[in-house]
């Protein structure tokens, strides 16, 4: 055997070894990047490594929140794929990529204090840099789940979004766009009463304070599908009727402007039928229910007010009073629309922000 035979070997061997070797050397990593996450415990179920792709996948993850009394896992995903986004290399960019497979974040309550696991003691960001070296630009996420459980309330509480499905593309801007917003976000999903939820947004998250350009519809979701939560927070429950909500919002240059629009319509508070109902907890959803019917538009048998919100995120301001304008012209004059305005854009942000302060004072208050 020759001598350059001899340094092949042993350079193929080297790799064989090194091949073999690297899933252990990388779950000892992901496992040390988890035990760094303030508040949370996290494992593992395996690590598998795609050379050829520049991706490694992580198995089975789970966090649990430090409270020992919060048994349902904060984070769980079945499949974690981290590789080089290898369309951006044509671009000139050597950037990043993360898929979610089937992952759940579950909002839980705790069963004394009524705490809810949020993640906010841990900087997520850094986490996913942490897992992958690559900046990110591309994020997907298919089949997720989102829920709120508090299983310490009578009856339990569990709503969600399941069937969630979104991608943020060019979030580095590997393209070079000149666009002021030159990321995009898709999202879709299913909810609990088969609500159905569509958002779009334009971005910039390269700014220090991020710049977008929100849309969001909510549409049909049945409400007495939610019944167990409100009986176990508000001690009422619904006998018919859905929910719709839309909202437009825009940031630039941390100027805000944007409204939310709730809309319920055939909406039916009260359950006569039912002979446990205690007779003061049928007062209440009467009490509910009367309410909901002095302000509801007959001809449209709907419910609804549009909520204006503007102003310098330090100290934006909510449209209390144009609320209950809005309120009152849906009951008794023009019902709102239940579709999105597209009256929000980021020239209407910059067009607001130029605006005196004493007239955009009496705009965010619905006077004028």
């Amino acid at each position: 055997m020759n001598r350059t035979t001899k340094i092949i070997l042993t350079v193929l061997l080297i790799l064989v070894l090194a091949r073999l070797a690297l899933p252990y050397f990388v779950t000892n990593y992901v496992n040390k990047v988890l035990a760094d996450i303030e508040g949370y415990t996290g494992s593992i179920d395996d690590v598998d490594i795609s050379l050829y792709r520049g991706a490694y996948q992580i198995h089975g993850l789970e966090l649990f929140s430090v409270q020992d009394e919060i048994k349902t896992p904060f984070v769980a995903i079945k499949t974690i794929d981290l590789s080089v986004e290898w369309k951006a290399l044509f671009d000139g960019a050597v950037v990043g990529e993360v898929l979610l497979l089937n992952p759940e974040l579950n909002f839980a309550a705790a069963p004394a204090s009524g705490e809810v696991q949020t993640g906010e003691e841990n900087d997520w960001t850094k986490t996913v840099t942490d897992l992958i070296p690559l900046q990110i630009n591309r994020f997907e996420i298919n089949n997720g789940k989102i829920s709120y459980i508090d299983n310490y309330v009578e009856p339990k509480v569990d709503i969600y979004f399941n069937e969630f499905n979104a991608v943020a593309t060019n979030l580095n801007n590997s393209t070079d766009s000149q666009e002021d917003l030159p990321s995009n976000l898709k999202v879709n999903s299913l909810s609990i009463g088969n609500g159905r939820l569509v958002a779009t947004a334009d971005l910039n998250i390269l700014k220090e304070v991020p710049d977008f350009d929100l849309n969001v519809s909510f549409e049909d979701v049945n409400i007495p599908a939610l019944n167990d939560f409100f009986k176990a927070y508000a001690g009422v429950d619904a006998e018919s009727g859905s929910f719709n909500f839309y909202t437009e919002v825009a940031l630039i240059d941390k100027e805000l402007n944007g409204y939310f629009k709730p809309l319920t319509k055939d909406l039916k508070v009260l359950k006569w039928s039912q002979e446990e109902e205690k007779f003061f907890g049928k007062v209440w959803e009467g009490i509910v229910g009367l309410a909901g019917n002095i302000i509801e538009n007959h001809g449209k048998d709907q419910v609804g007010t549009k909520v204006p919100i503007s102003g310098n995120i330090e100290n934006f301001e909510v449209g209390v009073w144009k609320s209950i304008i809005e309120l009152l012209k849906n009951a008794y004059f023009a019902p709102l629309k239940g579709e999105i305005d597209k009256s929000i854009n980021p020239d209407s942000v910059k067009k607001d922000s130029k605006e005196p302060d004493e007239k955009k004072d009496d705009k965010v208050l619905g006077i004028f």
